[in-house]
C-alpha cells in the first residue's frame, strides 16, 4: 500500500515514484509496457485510464459512439452535473463526446436563458468574479469530456437548478451521468449529432 507520509525508516526498500511520492518497492506495481514500478495511486490512475479508453473503444466498435457540441459555458457545466436541454427529444443512448464550440454565449444571452440567481451560481462554480473572467477561463473549439446519455424526458421545474435554464414546457431534458474530463484536443464543431471517427477516438485520454 502506498504511504506518502510513512517514515522512510519503516520501509524495507523505499523508492520515489515518478509522481514524487515515496513508497516501499515491495508494495509497488509494474507499469504496463515499461520496466518501471509505480505507487498504488499511479497504478490505479493507469488502470482507470485504460478501462475508460477500452469502454470508449467498445462503443466506437459497436457504432454507437457519438459526439455533440455545446456553446460555452454550458459545455463545461456538463462536468458539473448539468442537465442538458434541447428543443428536440432524442432516442440516442450511450457514450457521447462532449465538445465546446468556438462560440461563447454573451452575458445577456446566458442571463436570458437562466434565472438571475444562476448567474451568481455559475461564477461561483468556476471560482471567478466576472463573466469576462469566465470567458477567458473556459476552453473553446475543443473536446473536453465523455459522458453517458441515459435518459430524455420533458423539462420540469425541478430541472431548473441543474439545467441552468428557465423552465419551458417545450424543452426536453437530456440526462447524462458518468461525465469524465479528458485531455482537451481541438475539434471542429457541428450542429446536431456526429459520430466519433477512429482518428478522434485515438485522441481521447482520461484527464489525470
Amino acid at each position: 500500500m502506498t504511504q506518502s507520509n510513512k517514515d522512510l525508516s519503516t520501509m524495507e526498500m523505499p523508492v520515489m515514484c515518478e509522481c514524487g511520492v515515496w513508497f516501499d518497492l515491495n508494495d509497488g506495481y509494474g507499469k504496463e509496457d515499461e520496466n518501471v514500478t509505480v505507487c498504488e495511486s499511479c497504478h490505479n490512475k493507469e488502470v482507470d485510464a485504460r478501462e475508460f479508453w477500452e469502454e470508449c473503444e467498445t462503443e466506437f466498435l459497436d457504432g454507437n459512439f457519438r459526439m455533440l457540441s455545446w456553446n460555452q459555458p454550458f459545455a463545461s457545466l456538463m462536468l458539473h452535473g448539468k442537465i442538458e436541454t434541447r428543443r428536440k427529444s432524442t432516442n440516442v443512448r450511450g457514450k457521447v463526446l462532449i465538445c465546446a464550440c468556438k462560440k461563447f454565449y454573451s452575458f445577456d444571452q446566458v442571463k436570458n436563458l437562466s434565472c438571475d440567481y444562476q448567474i451568481g451560481d455559475l461564477l461561483n462554480l468556476f471560482s471567478v468574479i466576472s463573466y469576462s473572467s469566465l470567458q477567458n477561463k473556459l476552453p473553446i473549439g475543443v473536446a473536453i469530456a465523455v459522458g453517458d446519455l441515459i435518459n430524455c424526458r420533458p423539462h420540469t421545474l425541478q430541472d431548473m437548478p441543474k439545467s441552468f435554464v428557465n423552465h419551458d414546457a417545450n424543452l426536453f431534458s437530456w440526462v447524462f451521468e458518468n461525465v469524465k474530463q479528458i485531455d482537451p484536443f481541438e475539434i471542429k464543431g457541428k450542429q446536431g449529432w456526429g459520430f466519433v471517427t477512429e482518428d478522434i477516438l485515438n485522441k481521447i485520454r482520461l484527464k489525470q
